[in-house]
C-alpha cells in the first residue's frame, strides 16, 4: 500500500462492507449520486428508487469497500464481475471498478485511493479475472489521476459516454491488467 493510502489506513479503518451496513452504503452513493451526476451512469433518481432489499443484496454479492473514520463512512469503491453482471462467456474475465467516491471534506487524505486499492486487490484474487476495467470522465484530471497511481491505463475514449440533463460528457475508458502486459 502507498504511503497514501497507509495514511488513510492508520487514521480510519478500510474494509469489505457487509449487508448490516447497507444504509450506510445507500445514503453515500445517492450523497455523490445527487452530488456528481455526471460522474456516474447511475442517476439519484434510479438509485433512490431501488427496493430496500436491493442494497444489502449488492453488498453480499459484489465486493463493495468502504473507508470508515470515527464511526461513519466517508469513501466507497466497488469491485463488480462480468459474471455478476449477467455479461455473456468471453468476458468473464473481466472486473469492473465502479462507483467510487469519498466524501468532499475527506479527499486528499488518501481515503479513495485505499478504498480503489482494496477493491482491486479483491478483483486479482478471484478465479478467472485477469483485468478490471474503469471509465473516468476526461476532465475528472483527479480521478484520472488516483486511478493511474493503481497502474490503470488509458486505453480509448468514448465520446459522449454520458447523457446527463441533456449535456454529454466523454470518457477515457481505463485497464488494468493482471499479467503485467499493457492494454492496448
Amino acid at each position: 500500500m502507498s504511503s497514501a493510502a497507509n495514511s488513510a489506513a492508520n487514521s480510519g479503518e478500510i474494509r469489505r462492507l457487509g449487508p448490516e451496513e447497507a444504509e450506510a452504503y445507500r445514503h453515500l452513493r445517492l450523497e455523490g449520486l445527487r452530488r456528481h451526476p455526471d460522474a456516474f451512469g447511475e442517476s439519484y433518481a434510479e438509485a433512490a428508487g431501488k427496493p430496500p432489499h436491493h442494497w444489502p443484496e449488492m453488498l453480499e454479492t459484489a465486493g463493495v469497500f468502504g473507508a470508515w473514520r470515527e464511526g461513519r463512512l466517508i469513501a466507497t469503491a466497488a469491485c463488480v464481475t462480468a459474471a455478476e453482471w449477467g455479461l455473456p462467456a468471453h468476458l468473464l474475465h473481466k472486473a469492473f471498478l465502479i462507483g467510487v467516491y469519498t466524501r468532499p471534506k475527506a479527499r486528499g487524505a488518501g481515503f479513495g485511493r485505499a478504498v480503489c486499492q482494496a477493491a482491486v486487490d479483491h478483483a486479482r484474487g478471484l478465479p478467472r479475472i485477469d483485468q478490471i476495467m474503469t471509465a473516468v470522465q476526461v476532465d475528472n484530471v483527479p480521478a484520472r489521476t488516483l486511478y493511474e497511481t493503481l497502474g490503470f491505463v488509458v486505453w480509448g475514449r468514448q465520446p459522449r459516454a454520458l447523457k446527463v440533463q441533456g449535456r454529454y460528457h466523454d470518457e477515457f475508458e481505463m485497464a488494468l491488467l493482471f499479467d503485467g502486459a499493457e492494454a492496448e
